[in-house]
């Protein structure tokens, strides 16, 4: 893996109208080969991410001693309510900037490459692994896929269905029923029917006055 390196500066000059008479006979600034190689230098530039703005979804990146204006970077999608990405880049993060007939002003900045500063989750041939923090984590490896979080898991339906995990509890909700599981109880505000028996409501047989034990419940 690479670290960035040390990237020529970003030739900025352009030929002007007073340089004209230096360049060869019918040469015009859009022709002029130091103006040429300025552009193709800055076709593709490795650098790093050195500031990000999520109100505006634009990054600028440091490559070589120079510091880009604010660009846009490349998602999985963005399609908005029809399908988009959203996970920013952050400071310090390896990337390459893209740029158009090397107008860097018109540039895109095309993340996910490794750095030793920031290196890659695994090393592991047939694992597909993504880390989201230092604790948090999803990973598929020989046919079992992983997910860890550090704090808490939630799955929702929009009809009013989830389930939470969290610490040693887990919450089953389905509209107005709510289940839990502890590590020393399992609650519920609904009554329980196990094979036919309800949890609240189930009669006993051979029952009699005194001190002897009913029998075990039977079905209402």
């Amino acid at each position: 893996m690479c670290e960035a390196q040390p990237q020529r500066p970003l030739l900025a000059f352009r030929a002007r109208a007073a340089d004209t008479g230096r360049m060869p006979p019918n040469t015009s600034p859009d022709t002029n080969p130091l103006e040429l190689a300025r552009q193709l230098a800055n076709v593709a530039r490795l650098g790093t991410i050195a500031a990000v703005d999520l109100g505006t979804a634009r990054c600028r990146v440091k490559t070589g001693d120079n510091e880009t204006d604010w660009l846009p970077w490349f998602t999985g999608r963005a399609a908005g309510e029809k399908g988009s990405q959203w996970w920013p880049p952050v400071k310090g993060e390896q990337c390459m900037v893209l740029a158009t007939g090397g107008d860097m002003g018109q540039g895109c900045v095309l993340l996910g490459v490794y750095s030793d500063r920031m290196a890659a989750p695994s090393k592991q041939a047939d694992t597909c692994r993504t880390q989201f923090s230092k604790q948090d984590y999803s990973e598929t490896a020989k046919g079992e896929h992983l997910l860890h979080l550090d704090k808490r898991v939630r799955f929702e339906v929009a009809e009013g269905c989830s389930i939470t995990m969290e610490g040693d509890n887990i919450t089953l909700q389905a509209g107005s029923t709510t289940l839990s599981i502890g590590p020393a109880q399992i609650t519920a505000n609904v009554d329980v029917i196990a094979q036919g028996i309800s949890l609240v409501n189930h009669p006993h047989k051979g029952v009699q006055k005194g001190q002897a034990l009913t029998e075990g419940p039977v079905p209402a």
